[in-house]
């Protein structure tokens, strides 16, 4: 039995609903057929129906306000019920990508289109900020994962995680690298693709303001197709070579200190002590490289 959508959905009926499982977020979601009324004229649709926080809707309305950015899932409806915030997006009959390094094009360079226009534009207020105190709290996390494994770990990775978490040459460059709108959890299944191969980048809820390579720390490298599709499109959108800018190399050595760091406690678990040390000897190797000015 169709029914009225409570909240601001004026316009919207739900036909029918079914829960939505899988996936790593906890938000509750639900596949929705609707009736959508728009001036006058009623059409019906499937779509994705997410209880989420003001975070995801403010950056998601944010990325689709980019032009081009064809990876932003539509947005058909946002608003507050009596479960709290929700969100309102087209439902793709898609799955994850295979992995990080075979990510479709249109959702590289969606990234790329987003990153280029929140350098010049603001980001929404309400998205946290990469700065000292954020990697702080980020190598806390780290840290608490890592002792909370059912086994021991290596010695020594906590400890370094440690003499990170205050390691002047990051929350120097933190505060100086130039910053920009990022999804911040960019992984193979938060970019859904469909039978087209088009891409859909979704869960917004870890958006963060910070240095663009953050969010493309796991395509692969230099080598990697996806990387050349990032870099191919800045230049596109700017005219510039990120390759010829000496704050891109600073930007993309502290995005594999992090990205390391972030997985490490996860590698630690799934893959053993010997990968996990892998991981930091990595960031290690890349923080050794890092200059605190960007501009040298």
């Amino acid at each position: 039995m169709a029914m009225a959508l409570d909240g601001p959905g004026s316009g919207i009926e739900i036909i029918s609903r079914e829960p939505v499982t899988g996936g790593f977020s906890d938000a509750p979601k639900f596949r929705l057929r609707v009736a959508l009324t728009r001036s006058g004229r009623r059409t019906e649709r499937t779509v994705l129906l997410k209880h989420t926080s003001q975070l995801e809707i403010s950056a998601m309305h944010a990325a689709a306000r980019v032009a081009d950015a064809d990876a932003v899932p539509e947005i058909i409806e946002a608003g507050t019920d009596e479960s709290g915030p929700y969100l309102m997006t087209a439902f793709y009959e898609a799955a994850p990508a295979a992995d990080e390094t075979s990510l479709p094009a249109n959702a590289i360079e969606t990234l790329a289109r987003v990153h280029v226009h929140y350098l010049e534009e603001s980001p929404p207020e309400s998205v946290p900020v990469v700065d000292a105190a954020w990697w702080r709290a980020k190598c806390d996390v780290s840290m608490e994962r890592l002792a909370a494994l059912d086994r021991p770990v290596p010695n020594e990775l906590i400890p370094q995680v440690a003499a990170l978490q205050h390691d002047p040459r990051i929350t120097i460059l933190l505060d100086r690298l130039p910053r920009t709108l990022l999804h911040g959890d960019v992984h193979r299944n938060n970019v859904v693709v469909d039978e087209s191969r088009t891409g859909h980048i979704i869960d917004w809820g870890g958006a963060l303001v910070g240095t663009p390579a953050l969010d493309i720390a796991n395509l692969g490298g230099p080598s990697s197709n996806g990387y050349q599709t990032y870099v191919d499109t800045w230049r596109r959108l700017t005219g510039r070579r990120l390759d010829a800018d000496p704050g891109w190399n600073t930007s993309c050595l502290l995005a594999t200190v992090w990205v390391n760091i972030k997985y490490l406690a996860f590698a630690a678990k799934i893959y053993g002590d010997t990968r996990a040390q892998e991981m930091m000897s990595a960031a290690l190797d890349a923080l050794t490289q890092l200059d605190p000015d960007p501009q040298a």
